[in-house]
């Protein structure tokens, strides 16, 4: 019989009326597998013995361990070599294309234009081709740890003598100086923060756009959504956004397209369940977790993790930790273990 799930009480009632409890014991087991496979594959940092430890937090209730397992198989995972794979291609097509549609120079072949955008090249009469890269930080004057990661992958990893801006003064003087500038980042999530870092620093005050000489600003996150790029290309109508991949609005855990499939595993005739509002209802049991936090910056309700750490639209659920148990909630969890670290 179809039953409407709207509480977590009903999900447990449900939960507990049959077998699920094997199942779901079955699922975990099967996800760690995956994830075993996945580290032995070079392809998954997240330790075996960190996911065991993170499911053993929601335990106690057959619906904080059904919404977990269901959060467990729903995260999108980023390590450093898909994002140095990601920006490789990037480089090699999307940023040669933009730069032969201003520059009177035409590569004949993907490794000539490699080989052009190596300082130490020289080509035809080119030295090297006017192009700059820079990690942007949307915080601090200094660089965050994880923009510095991405400096330094991309730079030894990626093409070798990439020519990288160290600080927004070289920035500023290299947009003077008429070259493509890429602003390199992991996340663009609502773009708050990236156009933050462009008015505070009066970046599109710097170029001219009548001058034909005036090469084009890039903005080239590694993972961006919808929200975020129109929000800068509305503000920013001269800046050009090329993330490597996008986030889909189905990419919210309420909205997520393996929500039917993961029922269907349980084989549950359940006519309707609202992953959100039980998810917003478990906050309760968790209340060292910030309520305006729980859904993650924006109410995202994300599931991104990257090897160096998970953006703030991620649901806090994955990274935070808390190892002082206290007495505020005796029936919930007090003590929880991150699944991954929080980026910064």
């Amino acid at each position: 019989m179809e039953q409407t799930i709207t509480n977590l009480d009903e999900l447990d009632h449900y939960l507990g009326s049959d077998n699920y409890e094997d199942i779901l014991e079955d699922e975990e087991a099967r996800i760690i597998a995956k994830h075993r496979f996945l580290v032995s594959k070079g392809l998954s940092h997240i330790k075996i013995r960190d996911i065991e430890k993170w499911l053993k937090t929601f335990q106690n209730k057959l619906s904080h361990r059904f919404i977990s397992v269901f959060l467990l198989q729903s995260i999108t995972y980023r390590n450093y070599e898909m994002m140095e794979s990601a920006f490789a291609r990037k480089i090699s097509k999307d940023i040669k294309n933009i730069y032969e549609e201003v520059s009177p120079y035409k590569s004949d072949s993907l490794e000539e234009w490699l080989r052009l955008i190596r300082y130490s090249k020289i080509i035809s009469s080119h030295s090297f081709a006017n192009i700059h890269f820079y990690c942007i930080d949307k915080r601090t004057s200094s660089v965050t740890q994880s923009s510095n990661t991405i400096l330094r992958r991309l730079s030894s990893k990626v093409i070798n003598h990439l020519r990288i801006l160290q600080n927004i003064d070289e920035v500023k003087e290299s947009i003077k100086a008429k070259n493509m500038v890429v602003f390199i980042d992991d996340f663009l999530g609502s773009g708050t923060q990236a156009a933050k870092f462009f008015n505070d620093h009066e970046i599109f005050e710097l170029i001219e756009i009548d001058d034909a000489n005036q090469m084009p600003l890039i903005y080239m996150p590694l993972m961006a959504t919808n929200t975020g790029i129109d929000n800068l290309k509305s503000e920013f109508p001269n800046l050009r956004v090329l993330p490597s991949e996008i986030i889909e609005e189905d990419s919210k855990l309420s909205k997520h397209h393996s929500l039917s499939d993961f029922l269907q595993t349980f084989d549950l005739d359940i006519m309707k369940i609202d992953i959100e509002e039980l998810f917003i209802e478990m906050q309760s049991s968790y209340s060292f977790i910030r309520k305006n936090a729980w859904l993650g910056w924006t109410n995202a309700m994300l599931s991104i993790v990257f090897e160096w750490g998970c953006p703030n639209l991620t649901v806090p659920l994955i990274y935070h930790d808390n190892n002082k148990p206290t007495t505020e909630n005796p029936d919930g969890c007090n003590v929880m273990y991150p699944l991954a670290a929080r980026r910064v």
